[in-house]
């Protein structure tokens, strides 16, 4: 059972590592189900009651099963479920080997998230693990999913702003993995938008602070030369540390665009030059979180000398 706030991606999590193991993934969303949902509707048959098989139960093959939002989930579907990861069965119905794998999710009742309390006999059946955002972590999860590079400067820029969640406030819009997700969107569609539009979309996801100091970012990030500039040496990089952590993101995603050696190479060449070592470390730890461009930066001429100095912290 993962226990977090809203928005952490506590469910794409558990599908992200399923994708890379080779499993295949049933969701149920159990806040739209009732108990008849997972056991099956009964109807009559020689004289006896027989309970239809739900559609939705695998009948071979290997996965596991999201049990999403399991504290909001109705207490009888609850019960339901506590069936399901003890006896691997739901009802007359049985799961196949393959398939007994049982990873739940939700939020706890301090998340005035609409939860119930969680029956003590199903609790007491799981494993209950908490998770928290790691912004490293999830910096490696939006480079490869191609999130908005000035989202991913900002945050890196502003690393306690990716989850700021407090459940007294009451705010319908607060900072969260999933809400800079859809910032990502807002700035990729509107760009070249007013700036008191971007702001009130900003603001509408993320929350009033959090949209303030990311569109006077963004003034600071549009104003910065082309990556290919830095990269060429037509440009001087920035020394304010925003403009930097700008820079870095957008260099990295042009990386994305254009992977090739020669490129690489002036990747590790730049990351030696800029004002601080920290910030070039920074920039090739960024850049080998690009999908498949690792072997294209070890495969570059600068790389073994880069490495030899630097290595220890990226690899």
């Amino acid at each position: 059972m993962l226990w977090g706030p809203p928005g952490i991606g506590k469910t794409s999590l558990v599908r992200e590592v399923a994708g890379e193991i080779g499993l295949q993934v049933m969701t149920l969303r159990l806040v739209y189900l009732e108990p008849s949902d997972l056991v099956g509707v009964p109807y009559p048959h020689d004289g006896e009651t027989v309970w239809l098989r739900p559609r939705f139960l695998p009948h071979d093959g290997e996965g596991v099963f999201i049990l999403d939002d399991l504290p909001q989930a109705l207490p009888a579907v609850q019960n339901a479920v506590s069936e399901l990861v003890l006896d691997s069965r739901l009802g007359v119905h049985e799961i196949p080997k393959g398939w007994r794998r049982y990873v739940a999710t939700g939020n706890d009742l301090m998340h005035r998230a609409s939860t119930y309390e969680m029956p003590t006999h199903l609790a007491n059946r799981m494993v209950h693990l908490p998770v928290e955002v790691d912004v490293e972590d999830w910096k490696g999860w939006a480079v490869a999913s191609g999130v908005a590079p000035e989202v991913i400067g900002f945050l890196s820029f502003r690393p306690s702003l990716l989850l700021q969640f407090d459940p007294k406030a009451r705010e319908r819009a607060f900072p969260s993995p999933r809400s800079w997700e859809m910032t990502s969107k807002i700035v990729q569609q509107f760009k070249g938008a007013d700036e008191s539009l971007l702001r009130e979309l900003v603001q509408g996801a993320v929350g009033e602070g959090a949209a303030a100091e990311f569109v006077g970012y963004l003034k600071v990030a549009r104003q910065l030369p082309k990556p290919e500039e830095l990269l060429d040496g037509k440009a001087s990089w920035p020394s304010e540390p925003s403009a930097v952590y700008a820079a870095i993101a957008s260099v990295v995603d042009y990386f994305s665009r254009h992977k090739d050696v020669k490129v690489a190479e002036k990747i590790i060449k730049v990351s030696q030059s800029l004002p601080s070592e920290e910030w070039g470390v920074w920039l090739m730890r960024d850049a080998l979180r690009v999908p498949d461009a690792k072997g294209i930066i070890l495969s570059a001429p600068g790389w073994k000398s880069w490495a030899a100095k630097y290595g220890k912290y990226v690899l």
